[in-house]
């Protein structure tokens, strides 16, 4: 899945729409993930790919269960609830 614009209430995150070198790191996979088809390149923040193009700026994500992207430090303070919203559009290859 490609996603971009992450946006959040009740709390800060750093680059939702994933265009700097902030805020996010990859989650390594497990080693030979990739025999599966499931850990291919590319992933992680990337520009355009097989035809999906960011919603927003130059780069999104691309993630799936496997691969994944986080971001450490988030603080969330008691009693205020968060709410996270995000575009996401499917990024099949052809």
């Amino acid at each position: 899945m490609a996603y971009d614009d992450v946006r959040v209430t009740g709390a800060e995150i750093v680059n939702g729409g994933f265009e700097g070198n902030d805020g996010w790191e990859n989650v390594p996979i497990s080693p030979g993930m990739d025999q599966y088809g499931i850990a291919e390149p590319p992933y992680g923040i990337v520009r355009e790919f097989a035809g999906v193009k960011p919603l927003s700026g130059d780069r999104m994500c691309l993630a799936n269960f496997y691969l994944k992207v986080r971001q450490s430090g988030i603080v969330l303070k008691k009693g205020v609830p968060v709410t996270v919203s995000f575009a996401a559009c499917p990024a099949a290859r052809h």
